[in-house]
């Protein structure tokens, strides 16, 4: 393949990851708009400026091929560099208004109005989200070596550091899942925020020192405050019955049986999430037939 054809391609896998990268900021952008509850809006803040981040990176190279002499047509990346400026100047927007909202009279006010108690959840759910965000700018940083990896030929490749850094992603994707789950049920006050700060010395220690060779990671981290959330629940729907009769009763099977229902969503969450990189490293495997 000539070095033409190969620029060529890799201007492609570009494009397409631009679209793809396009999609999945619209969809966050809509979930912004959408969400009603503080903590929600600052998640989908969080993922809004990692997605950017993402396109931008990708504008970097569009940039460079711009000024490339090799490359006649420029049309389609002229028109996805100001694809992604626009998007960009979006974000801006969101940026502003979380900055306007935080230092409004309103704000303020409502501020001066919270409780200690609303104040100490406010606490709990801006940590949590700081360390989902960690996370996933860790998970990106991961992605990005395992990409350079990659374009390495023969010895040069380290597949035992691809293989560590590929289960360090998918470690991460569950703590993830776990912290999300965590947020939903602080909300539903399932949860206390001292229960969460619990947990708060173990989670920073996996966040902060997840790549060190002596690291130890708990698997049981979340197991018993998520754990003996579920008993709680139940133990207090079954107090109801005996007070209130079969009524009450049945309340509590209702929540049991939308405990099993919230599990199950994030079982499928965490899959789409594994199929989502099954299909990035096919696309790699794919950019690499096309350079040999």
């Amino acid at each position: 393949m000539s070095s033409l054809k190969k620029l060529q391609a890799e201007i492609d896998v570009c494009l397409k990851k631009v679209v793809e990268g396009r999609e999945g900021f619209e969809d966050l952008w809509e979930k912004y708009h959408d969400a009603e509850a503080p903590h929600l809006r600052e998640k989908y803040e969080t993922e809004l400026k990692t997605s950017i981040k993402k396109l931008q990176r990708l504008r970097e190279s569009i940039k460079n091929w711009q000024g490339n002499d090799a490359i006649k047509d420029k049309t389609p990346l002229d028109h996805a560099r100001r694809d992604i400026e626009s998007d960009m100047e979006r974000f801006r927007i969101v940026e502003r208004e979380a900055k306007t909202k935080a230092f409004s009279k309103e704000g303020l006010a409502a501020a001066a109005r919270g409780t200690a108690m609303s104040k100490a959840m406010q606490a709990t759910q801006s940590w949590v989200n700081g360390a989902i965000s960690e996370l996933q700018t860790q998970i990106d940083d991961f992605e990005v070596q395992i990409e350079a990896l990659r374009s390495k030929r023969g010895k040069g490749r380290d597949q035992a550091k691809e293989e560590q850094l590929s289960e360090s992603i998918k470690c991460h994707l569950k703590h993830i899942s776990q912290l999300e789950t965590l947020l939903r049920m602080l909300d539903n006050d399932e949860v206390s925020t001292e229960d969460v700060d619990e947990i708060k010395d173990d989670v920073e220690y996996y966040v902060s020192d997840n790549q060190d060779e002596d690291f130890f990671e708990d698997d049981s981290l979340y197991d018993n405050l998520i754990g003996d959330s579920s008993m709680r629940v139940l133990s207090t729907a079954m107090e109801a019955a005996n007070v209130e009769g079969s009524g009450a009763a049945k309340e509590g099977k209702d929540a049991e049986k939308e405990k099993e229902r919230e599990k199950e969503k994030e079982k499928e969450k965490e899959n789409e999430r594994e199929k989502e990189k099954e299909k990035e490293k096919e696309k790699e495997k794919e950019k690499e037939k096309e350079k040999e």
